[in-house]
């Protein structure tokens, strides 16, 4: 009498397919190999993938629906099997073998299903059998997944191996190697991309069979055409989406939006739907989507500093003037983004496309009415910023447009921000003020004596009597004040005696601030 012990042993040494068979054959049909999880031979007979075996045990009466130790039936650990290139066929007859003697889908294991676990492991066929088979196959994994979320992450696994591997053929091509390893590569691709056609002909059947809700979101609150955008699937998003598969701009486009394209960076999915002619003055309304949230397709690529896909929607049409809900234009969001290594020449590269298709960098940029130069300013410390401020001084724009507060570009490089005017009516309550909104050193300086060079006015004043004297005492401190004192000292500026509407002189403000260079710096200039 044979055991599972004996017959895992002859697996192991890989004796002949008959001798094995013949091993199963003599085997009580309810042994049990308590070292290997508690396998009965039927399990056993899955676990290898042998068709053979699951008839003869079938025939001598073994039970198609016993455990193992985790909980899982034969028919299960059959769509576990992990062998790679192994006869899809045979392990489709198996599955049909016990699906035919009544093998239980929705419980053949505790937190998954044998449907689920062939998917996942690409036994395509295998789940074919089960959802031809007419059992219940709506069920969900420890994660809330159903058969449709599991197609589209298998699928997209096969687009990323395939894409990997199409770049590595092109890699040996370029290079010189062998016929053999050349063939071999090509095998491979052949084999992925008949299990992309598997996969989405299983996805078409599972809609097909109407039990599972293509709307049911997993644990993380996804649809499984959430899942076909966020892994690439493109045909079977298609599919999902209600589109034509056929369709080879709809196929490349994959059921997404032009926000979905640009948050997933599928460049080819973007240039898809720039070709269908998408809108890109609108906003995006995902709420998933924290950083695009609101903003345009241009803001979107700007704010992910996706710059090949910020020049594509440019040259689709995108209006750069274009102001969404919170008045914004695209700049504004791109000079918000903390980018401090990146190209200089991208950063350019962009600005005269924005140039080209009708950007006006002199209106007004937000809801303050800041320019597009104030913004610059304001973001100086990023490269982006510095760059767009040599950029626009290059092109002549107007260095002294002042926004809603009557502040000047000068004075938002020095830390003016947005102020109401309102004063509290105890000064023990907190308020706030139109300078020091930030600290400034060696970038403000630097961009500080472009703007004077460039012919930028100093003796400007804001709403409230402020002048740059004022916002610069406020944000500088020794050093940085040192600095700025060298600049300032060979161009003209306002008189030390001026008061904002509080009475305020800028040495107050330094001595306040504790900023002792600067006060000696007003104290010899000025008097």
């Amino acid at each position: 009498m044979k055991t599972c012990k004996d017959i895992y042993n002859l697996y192991q040494d890989r004796e002949p397919e008959s001798q094995i068979h013949a091993a199963f054959g003599e085997v009580a049909v309810n042994d049990r190999d308590e070292k290997f999880g508690n396998f009965t031979p039927l399990h056993l007979a899955c676990y290898f993938g042998d068709e053979g075996a699951v008839r003869i045990l079938l025939e001598h009466g073994a039970f198609v629906d016993a455990k193992d130790r985790d909980g899982y039936t034969p028919l299960c650990t059959l769509g576990m099997y992990r062998y790679t290139y192994t006869d899809e066929e045979k392990i489709a007859a198996a599955a049909r073998l016990l699906l035919e003697k009544g093998a239980d889908v929705p419980h053949s294991a505790k937190w998954t299903t044998a449907l689920l676990e062939a998917i996942r492991q690409m036994h395509f066929r295998m789940a074919e059998e089960i959802v031809e088979s007419g059992a219940r196959i709506d069920s969900t994994d420890t994660d809330g997944q159903n058969a449709l979320h599991i197609a589209c992450l298998t699928a997209g696994n096969i687009a990323h191996t395939l894409r990997r591997t199409e770049e590595r053929l092109a890699y040996k091509l370029a290079e010189y190697h062998s016929e053999k390893q050349i063939s071999e590569i090509q095998a491979e691709i052949d084999r992925l991309k008949q299990a992309e056609e598997a996969v989405f002909n299983l996805t078409k059947k599972l809609l097909e069979s109407g039990q599972i809700d293509s709307e049911e979101k997993n644990n993380c609150g996804k649809t499984p055409l959430d899942m076909a955008m966020q892994e690439g699937a493109m045909h079977i998003g298609t599919l999902l989406a209600g589109h034509n598969p056929e369709d080879v701009l709809a196929a490349r486009v994959g059921g997404m939006d032009v926000f979905q394209a640009l948050f997933h960076q599928n460049g080819d999915a973007l240039d898809a739907l720039l070709q269908q002619g998408v809108e890109l003055q609108t906003l995006c309304e995902h709420r998933e989507m924290c950083d695009f949230l609101g903003k345009s397709p241009l803001a979107c690529a700007l704010a992910w500093s996706n710059f090949d896909a910020a020049e594509r929607i440019l040259c689709a049409g995108a209006d750069p003037n274009f102001r969404m809900m919170d008045e914004q234009t695209a700049f504004a969001v791109w000079m918000e983004v903390t980018d401090i290594g990146g190209a200089e020449e991208t950063y350019i590269c962009t600005l005269e496309l924005m140039l080209q298709q009708g950007w006006n960098p002199e209106a007004s940029a937000d809801r303050e009415g800041n320019t597009a130069l104030a913004l610059a300013c304001r973001h100086v410390g990023y490269a982006p910023g510095k760059t767009a401020v040599r950029f626009l001084l290059e092109k002549r724009v107007n260095t002294d447009v002042a926004n809603l507060c009557g502040q000047t570009p000068l004075m938002i490089l020095y830390g003016g921000g947005y102020w109401d005017g309102r004063i509290p009516p105890l000064p023990m309550l907190p308020r706030s003020y139109p300078y020091g909104w930030k600290y400034c050193g060696e970038d403000e300086a630097e961009v500080l004596e472009w703007l004077l060079e460039a012919g930028a006015d100093a003796r400007r004043r804001d709403k409230w009597g402020n002048s740059l004297l004022h916002y610069i005492a406020a944000s500088c401190y020794n050093t940085e004040a040192r600095q700025v004192a060298e600049v300032l000292a060979d161009f003209p500026l306002p008189d030390i005696a001026w008061t904002n509407n509080e009475g305020l002189a800028a040495i107050d403000l330094a001595t306040d601030k504790g900023s002792e260079s600067f006060v000696k710096f007003l104290l010899r200039h000025f008097c």
